[in-house]
């Protein structure tokens, strides 16, 4: 077992209330042998009783990283798994168990989170459309829930018991565009799209998130970013050779 490839997993916290809750998630994380702890915006200090709650975890807090905001966290990722406890309207869902078996060929070549949202909301639907997956934990009822640590134990639990070299090597999958990537592919396709008429300032974003909804159906390669932010550029020059053709 390489345990190199599982430092390619970040785990991410938007907005942690309690330093409990962020110490156990450390915990969690060393025993499954998973390293980087992103924490986005956290209401709350990694004080002693986040390093007692720890337990020989310290070195995953000291290590952690402080971001103002999810799509910092995001920037450099290929691929991102966001959890929710409830299931929402529109949104396609996947079990722990799922998960884990889509990210064994991914790690090869891709960078992974798993974001969770803050202990008293989850993620916002904002938030969950910046992921390319979305979990959710079954429960007995539902309207029943875990707590953040439990969530995290669920979902980290899954992919150490999947993660084995035959997996990873067996099938690896092309890298995948990172969030980056493809924020700015969306900038590039916005700006055609205002270009030729198409859309108009006051309602640019529903459109472009239309786009994102679209892609968000398939996994963007980042060859296949190179290709449309390429078609854009092309055009956008074309328009412009257009208004500067002599008549």
């Amino acid at each position: 077992m390489n345990i190199n490839y599982l430092s390619r997993i970040n785990i991410v916290l938007v907005e942690p209330q309690g330093p409990l809750n962020i110490g156990a998630v450390a915990r969690v994380m060393k025993n499954t042998g998973l390293r980087r702890l992103y924490l986005v915006n956290p209401r709350t200090s990694l004080d002693e009783d986040a390093y007692k709650m720890a337990s020989h975890s310290e070195d995953i807090l000291k290590n952690s990283k402080v971001v103002s905001s999810l799509q910092d966290a995001l920037r450099q990722t290929n691929y991102v798994f966001g959890t929710t406890s409830r299931k929402r309207r529109y949104k396609k869902f996947i079990t722990p168990k799922e998960m884990a078996e889509k990210i064994m060929p991914l790690l090869k070549n891709n960078k992974i989170a798993l974001v969770f949202g803050p202990e008293d909301r989850g993620l916002t639907n904002k938030e969950l459309d910046l992921c390319d997956e979305i979990v959710c934990i079954p429960t007995i009822d539902p309207s029943l829930s875990l707590n953040l640590a439990q969530a995290a134990m669920v979902l980290c639990y899954e992919i150490f018991v999947s993660f084995s070299d035959k997996k990873i090597s067996k099938r690896p999958f092309s890298q995948v565009a990172t969030l980056g990537e493809k924020e700015a592919m969306y900038r590039h396709i916005e700006d055609v799209l205002k270009e030729i008429g198409f859309i108009h300032v006051p309602d640019a974003s529903l459109v472009i998130n239309r786009f994102r909804k679209l892609f968000s159906q398939t996994t963007l390669l980042k060859e296949d970013v190179q290709l449309i932010r390429g078609l854009c550029r092309q055009l956008l020059w074309y328009l412009d050779y257009l208004k500067r053709k002599p008549k």
